[in-house]
């Protein structure tokens, strides 16, 4: 399966110093951002991790993501990269995940991925607590997820 991140998500990842966490949760499987997402990534003076392969897309590629409406360059081409990929798109703007599912595409939010490395004890209890708190602090969860997830034990819900 392949991985791609957006820019919002590279970033929640990022700030709650939670990158490992998404190398351990999908090591073997590629992990991609489009050349827009590390553009906008460096605005912030940040520099993506190695473990994430950047790629350029191509003239079609281009085209199909300007097709998109009403979202930045990088949800853009996060979208269309998964889509060519096969991919999941790992983002938590609404509007992303909304025209990305119409596009076909397998969406999943920070607190889905937050969820999964807890249950396969890729994190532990208390690192889960510190990363979905810290997220709280960069990104918009709805609250009933948040809950969810903290409420978590491992072998199940």
């Amino acid at each position: 399966m392949t991985i791609v991140l957006n820019t919002s998500a590279l970033s929640t990842f990022h700030r709650t110093n939670s990158l490992s966490m998404i190398e351990a949760l999908f090591k073997g499987q590629e992990t991609l951002i489009p050349k827009a997402v590390v553009e906008e990534f460096l605005e912030g003076n940040f520099e993506p991790p190695s473990f994430i392969k950047r790629v350029t897309l191509n003239a079609s590629q281009i085209s199909v993501a300007n097709s998109i409406t009403g979202l930045h360059v990088g949800e853009r081409e996060a979208i269309v990269l998964a889509k060519d990929n096969n991919g999941v798109l790992i983002t938590d703007d609404r509007e992303a995940k909304k025209k990305a599912k119409g596009l076909g595409v397998n969406v999943a939010g920070c607190l889905v991925v937050i969820k999964n490395a807890f249950l396969g004890c890729h994190i532990h209890e208390r690192e889960r607590d510190r990363i979905v708190e810290e997220g709280q602090a960069v990104s918009f969860w709805p609250d009933d997820i948040v809950r969810e997830v903290l409420s978590l034990k491992k072998g199940g819900p």
